[in-house]
């Protein structure tokens, strides 16, 4: 099955619970039977999180990590990408639709469902952590799980682990091959290529450094305004109903008014 547009998505799963995985440093943490439980649970990847969980819904907002889910998952899924207005032919096999035109910054607290007259927007263009939320929120979920969401600062799960490094590395080097004959698609992946530094080993000193350098979006701290917007989607959320539930005691999430729970509670109460 493909979805064409925002609103086929619309209460896909009601009443369920739906599992967001970032790109934070937990993900280092889980162990291959957290991971297992995840992949049997109903979750929206995020940009390179198919490098820990393989997850039934992807959404990403640059070219670049959209086609790494795209090339390197090994199970089905479905995709939303958020980002720039492109004119690349995603293939039908992928199951992508593009909500370039209609991804919007909205104000505080505005997440329409897919059924409103606004049905084709998707909010949170800022950052994916609010767009993966809409997206589940249209998707009918009762309890949203979010995993990898800290925002302290600006190590991501892969950038502390050589193997998931070099393995995120090896990844963006083939798709760097297969896409070297568009100008547009090569310098967005090489964009993600530098910010990532691959071409330099990845070293004690580089780690320690990103652990300590605050969550920037080109070099300025956004910590406090996106705590802002987390906390308005959230109470918007509540007042629909949906738990918000925070698997990371230390983040934003759980700064932004979720209820923490530790991972291995909430699996185990999902196999109940």
């Amino acid at each position: 099955m493909k979805y064409n547009r925002l609103s086929d998505y619309n209460n896909i799963h009601s009443d369920k619970t739906i599992f967001i995985i970032g790109n934070g440093q937990q993900l280092d943490t889980l162990t291959p039977n957290q991971k297992s439980l995840l992949e049997n649970n109903i979750s929206i990847g995020t940009n390179a999180s198919y490098i820990s969980v393989e997850s039934p819904y992807y959404i990403a907002g640059h070219m670049s990590v959209m086609l790494l889910t795209c090339h390197f998952t090994s199970k089905p899924s479905h995709r939303v990408f958020q980002g720039e207005p492109q004119s690349y032919p995603f293939p039908d096999k992928w199951n992508l639709i593009s909500t370039a035109h209609q991804n919007i910054v909205g104000p505080l607290g505005f997440f329409p469902i897919a059924s409103d007259n606004e049905g084709e927007l998707l909010v949170g263009a800022e950052n994916v952590g609010l767009s993966s939320t809409h997206l589940a929120c249209i998707m009918g979920a009762s309890k949203i799980v979010y995993i990898g969401f800290d925002f302290k600062n600006n190590a991501h799960f892969y950038d502390i682990n050589r193997i998931t490094y070099n393995k995120l590395k090896s990844n963006v080097e083939e798709i760097l091959d297969i896409y070297s004959h568009d100008n547009f698609i090569y310098n967005d992946i090489m964009d993600f290529y530098n910010a990532r530094d691959f071409k330099n080993p990845l070293t004690d000193e580089r780690i320690t450094h990103l652990k300590n350098q605050p969550f920037s979006s080109f070099t300025t701290p956004v910590y406090t305004p996106m705590l802002e917007k987390f906390k308005e989607a959230f109470n918007t959320f509540k007042q629909r109903n949906v738990e918000i539930i925070s698997t990371q005691e230390d983040s934003i999430i759980t700064d932004a008014g979720a209820k923490f729970v530790p991972l291995d509670i909430v699996l185990q109460n999902e196999k109940n």
